[in-house]
């Protein structure tokens, strides 16, 4: 009799994973409900907390760093998914290996999926650099992998670092990798612990400081959006898909865009000061533009490159993969513009974003 499939998830704690755990325990595709999954966390109040919910979970109070552990435990596993944005490149190497080792002794296919970000494929409208031609990006792209390679050579960044990693280790190891690469993600997470976006209550409690929403000049660069439920069911599919057929492109071809629409940093903080002015906490309806670099403009207390990075770039990605295995998310354009008044508000009122 054949053994039940495993997945190991990480970051079941986080916004994002302990949607995507919620996903994929509450999934009607029959290769995610046959899964036995198992939730990777580091301390033992957060297990007992996901074992009274019904979910399987194993303690490595180590965390990433303890890449041996690591290793054991993805050797145990058919699947791992890494949804948390921990940027540690020797964990995923470590995990990668695992799957390597229960390949060699198992046989069959297993696979890593790992979350990302479009920052990876950002392109700064101020300071130019090796992505200056503006171009946007199709998962359906050749060359994303070889892309990201000759920006590392011009200018390493941690995320885009970690996915060359990621692509390299299964090539270099025979695992199929894939990389789950996200916009802005919004919305209100469905898992146990952190259910809370960044972007959005960052900028809005930065207004209520400053009593005014400030965005970088000259505030055309565009980034994408997607709601946490509908990335979460993007994670289900390809896992349902790679399941299926275990020839479903991987590695170098293994890129899944996640963006349902787009916006401009100008037409965020203008959403936002709306927000804001018609609730009364914002004099001004207008945003208020400022230079990259100037005295209070260091979101998460980091340097100008980030901030460049983050809130002066544009990322623009097609997501076509997806749709062309069956993902289909369900949130609109709507969705999003109703979101942002509604997080205002909370953050306004001193509620918790996190309910």
């Amino acid at each position: 009799m054949a053994s039940q499939t495993s997945l190991l998830l990480l970051g079941a704690t986080g916004f994002i994973g302990g949607t995507v755990l919620t996903q994929l325990k509450t999934s009607e595709l029959k290769e995610v409900k046959s899964l036995a999954v198992t939730a990777l966390v580091r301390k033992q109040g957060q297990a007992d907390l996901l074992r009274d919910k019904g979910v399987d979970a194993v303690v490595l109070p180590g965390g990433l760093d303890d890449t041996e552990g690591l290793a054991n435990l993805a050797s145990q596993h058919d699947v791992v998914v890494q949804a948390a944005y921990g940027y540690h490149p020797a964990s995923a190497e470590a995990l990668i290996s695992g799957l390597a080792r229960r390949q060699k002794e198992r046989g069959g296919s297993p696979f890593y999926v790992q979350v990302s970000g479009t920052t990876s494929f950002a392109e700064s409208d101020l300071s130019g650099g090796a992505g200056r031609e503006g171009r946007g990006f199709s998962d359906k792209d050749e060359g994303l992998y070889e892309y990201e390679v000759a920006r590392e050579e011009e200018l390493s960044y941690v995320q885009r670092a970690l996915d060359v990693r990621v692509v390299r280790a299964g090539e270099e190891l025979g695992v199929r990798t894939y990389l789950v690469v996200p916009p802005h993600v919004y919305g209100r997470g469905t898992g146990y612990f952190n259910r809370a976006s960044q972007i959005i209550p960052f900028m809005a409690k930065n207004a209520l400081q400053a009593g005014k929403v400030e965005y970088i000049l000259p505030g055309t660069s565009r980034y994408g959006y997607v709601h946490v439920e509908d990335l979460a069911t993007l994670f289900e599919v390809t896992i349902a898909r790679a399941l299926e057929d275990p020839g479903l492109a991987a590695r170098r071809r293994g890129y899944f865009f996640a963006n349902t629409g787009e916006y401009t940093w100008f037409e965020l903080a203008e959403a936002i000061t709306r927000a804001g002015h018609e609730l009364g906490a914002l004099s001004s309806a207008e945003p208020a533009p400022v230079e990259l670099g100037s005295p209070g403009v260091k979101p998460w207390g980091v340097d100008d490159a980030m901030t460049e990075r983050v809130f002066a770039s544009s990322a623009i990605t097609r997501a076509e993969r997806g749709y062309e295995i069956g993902w289909r998310p369900s949130k609109t354009e709507e969705d999003w513009k109703t979101w942002i008044p509604e997080e205002f508000g909370v953050i306004y009122r001193g509620g918790s974003v996190e309910e």
